[in-house]
């Protein structure tokens, strides 16, 4: 087993002592370790005779094909590490059947997956497995891995109550058969949305539809307006920092770029089928969809998102999803659970994830891997992951101000101006606070 983990069970190893012996029934874990001496309560000089097993709620594409194997593979290993363990089942579950499951509070897994914008919603609906000592009794090794400020937004009340997992940036994929036809050297890269654009012209002259619409869609509007450097999300006395005039360059890009798009939406397969066809040039994707796009044997290429001027902040917005653990009130399932979540999350096991399938990891330590950034999805959302802007307040907040671009870029195309859909958008987010109590 990796020296990583041999140093972490030593320590988890007595913590997990101590919270046995003092009959502790918190929260419990050890971190980043299938080794049966980590895993194994008689090391601890306390066994309990108890078996157990372990049932976890993931999203479908966990369950499936290549991730499917990858996470059985994981499993296995982690059950075959700890004699009081006898299986670890996973069930897929689609994003919203995975939510409203959740916060239904009605027979709940040990563990599960979950947003980290349905955070505060979720925690505030049932009681969570505080991996706080775990992580804290961990080696700096993993501790120091994770990017600036993740495990700070699943922490909450001193309390860390998911741990950050994967990531998604907005990419830009293009169809370079279509630049070609369009006269565009792809070498030149999309530095600035004033590029894009031009390019979007270019493949209009040549015959071809640019991209698909942003009317309606708020994820890749936000990702433009979020290239501002002068953008201040947060809340103050119940009222959004927020101000119009951060909002208007984003959002006079989007009506230059109204009259170049066509209706599809960029998530509709009629869209996907013609981006693989070599009709739509450019296509705002997120990370999963590289699969779909290898298997038609097109020729594209994938960047992050564009700044507004040269020079300035680029990557566009970003979500996360995190793993939690469930209260289970016994001190040895809640460690082999807490340590599950940390085997997962730990380096090994999150470069052979992000090397499969290039969807980023919350850790540097993998991101910062040349080995990892092979992958050209795994590349363009380590180069825009920096920059981007978290989708809303995790953990901190309910509303999810961000999807309101959805409807300021519905005014855009509809003929208001970028002011006018910049300044009902702030009172929109006002009401939204004023709603929430928040």
């Amino acid at each position: 087993m990796k020296r990583f983990n041999k140093v972490l069970c030593i320590g988890l190893a007595v913590f997990l002592a101590a919270s046995l012996l003092t009959g502790c029934s918190g929260g419990g874990g050890k971190a980043a370790t299938a080794d049966a001496t980590a895993g194994n309560a008689a090391t601890t000089g306390e066994p309990s005779g108890n078996t157990y097993e372990i049932t976890m709620w993931v999203y479908s594409d966990f369950s499936v094909g290549r991730l499917g194997d990858l996470f059985k593979k994981w499993s296995d290993e982690f059950v075959a590490a700890n004699d009081n363990l006898t299986s670890i089942t996973l069930i897929g579950k689609n994003d919203n059947e995975l939510r409203t499951g959740v916060l239904s509070g009605v027979g709940l897994p040990n563990a599960f997956c979950g947003a980290a914008r349905d955070g505060k919603t979720i925690t505030d609906a049932i009681e969570v497995l505080d991996l706080t000592p775990f992580f804290n009794a961990a080696p700096a090794s993993y501790r120091d891995g994770f990017m600036k400020d993740a495990i700070d937004f699943v922490t909450v009340d001193g309390k860390i109550l998911a741990i950050p997992y994967i990531s998604y940036v907005n990419l830009l994929y293009r169809n370079l058969d279509s630049l070609e036809k369009a006269g565009i050297d792809p070498a030149d890269g999309v530095p600035t949305w004033d590029v894009f654009i031009e390019h979007c012209e270019k493949l209009k002259l040549a015959g071809m539809d640019a991209t698909a619409t942003f009317a309606g869609d708020w994820n890749p509007v936000f990702a433009i307006v979020a290239c501002n450097e002068e953008l201040t999300p947060g809340t103050e006395n119940g009222k959004t920092t927020i101000k119009p005039e951060q909002l208007v360059p984003g959002l006079e890009v989007i009506q230059r770029l109204a009259p170049l798009t066509n209706t599809m939406k960029r998530s509709e397969d009629v869209a996907h089928e013609a981006f693989k066809a070599g009709q739509l040039g450019m296509v705002i994707e997120g990370p999963w969809t590289i699969e779909e796009w290898e298997d038609s044997g097109m020729r594209f290429d994938v960047l992050p998102m564009p700044a507004l001027v040269e020079g300035g902040r680029f990557g566009g917005s970003h979500g996360v999803e995190c793993v939690f653990g469930v209260e289970n009130n016994d001190a040895e399932l809640n460690d082999l659970v807490a340590r599950w979540l940390f085997y997962i999350t730990d380096y090994e096991q999150g470069k052979q994830y992000t090397s499969m399938i290039g969807r980023p990891m919350m850790r540097n330590d993998i991101m910062d891997d040349p080995e990892v950034t092979q992958h050209i999805v795994a590349k363009a959302s380590a180069l825009g992951l920096p920059g981007s802007v978290p989708q809303m307040p995790f953990f901190r907040s309910t509303v999810f101000w961000s999807s309101k671009f959805a409807d300021a870029s519905m005014m855009v195309y509809e003929g208001k101006s970028p002011t006018e859909a910049a300044e009902w958008m702030v009172d929109e987010i006002n009401s939204m606070l004023a709603d929430a109590g928040e």
